[in-house]
């Protein structure tokens, strides 16, 4: 009876002291979360809607894995948008720091309360889903979503028609395959917002998505949680994680069309 005791004490007693680091952990993460969700404009709705690129393959128009024509048609998405994607639902799963070094189950246990729902563009701009921020991967010629931004929300940076070129007011306009941006607009007068990551070439694209992601601190530190703002930024051809700031403009800074 007394080896019992003793070991549902034991048992008790670890599980209070994961109980303890869950509530440390917690509250370690509690106020760099709430900064990430009120810049994305998520605070009240908890949701982000993601738009990547969305290619539509002529039959016969698609190589196999063997470098030959096959005669696949249909629908298809980039994989580094894809790729990229995952970045982003990693940042909105925290993991909680104090657990990260317990074994099995617990080193897993996550903080959850934001929906990243990831489809590709719609065909029509109709079926855009406006009533919360939405995250936009790539130009207006394979993201309808994309356009809608360009059309609707006068960003800062934008695709001239052909798509050879990002135009800037006040700046020659950018032709270089490896740039891209990353951008912050408001829609309405809430808090939700269109960021739009896209560039000259999947590796820009990629680049200024994971700039996004990645420097999302820093950018929250210089715009707060509701200023518009635009970063162009010039790619690494091998490496989309090594990039170069171009040009930034604040919301105050922005050109009136």
């Amino acid at each position: 009876m007394e080896y019992f005791i003793a070991y549902v004490l034991n048992i008790a007693a670890a599980f209070t002291v994961i109980a303890l680091l869950i509530l440390a952990g917690s509250l370690l993460v509690r106020q760099k979360r709430k900064r990430l969700i009120a810049f994305f404009g998520i605070s009240k709705s908890k949701r982000l809607r993601a738009y990547i690129s969305h290619l539509r393959i002529a039959l016969g128009g698609a190589f196999g894995a063997d470098g030959l024509p096959r005669s696949m048609s249909g629908s298809a998405v980039p994989v580094g948008e894809l790729q990229l994607v995952s970045i982003y639902g990693r940042l909105f799963n925290y993991s909680i720091p104090a657990l990260q070094e317990q074994p099995g189950f617990w080193r897993h246990v996550l903080l959850t309360d934001v929906q990243l729902e990831v489809s590709p563009a719609p065909l029509q701009d109709s079926e855009i889903e406006k009533g919360c921020s939405i995250l936009c991967f790539g130009s207006p010629g394979y993201n309808v979503a994309s356009k809608w931004i360009e059309d609707t929300l006068n960003p800062v940076a934008r695709f001239i028609p052909s798509g050879l070129a990002i135009e800037v007011d006040g700046v020659a306009p950018f032709t270089d395959a490896l740039t891209g941006f990353a951008q912050r607009i408001r829609i309405g007068d809430g808090a939700a917002a269109a960021f739009y990551v896209a560039g000259m070439s999947e590796a820009a694209t990629m680049a200024a998505a994971y700039y996004l992601a990645s420097e999302w601190e820093q950018l929250d530190a210089t715009f707060g949680t509701r200023k518009n703002f635009c970063v162009v930024l010039k790619a690494e051809p091998l490496d989309y994680r090594n990039y170069t700031v171009v040009l930034e403009r604040r919301e105050s800074e922005v050109p009136a069309r």
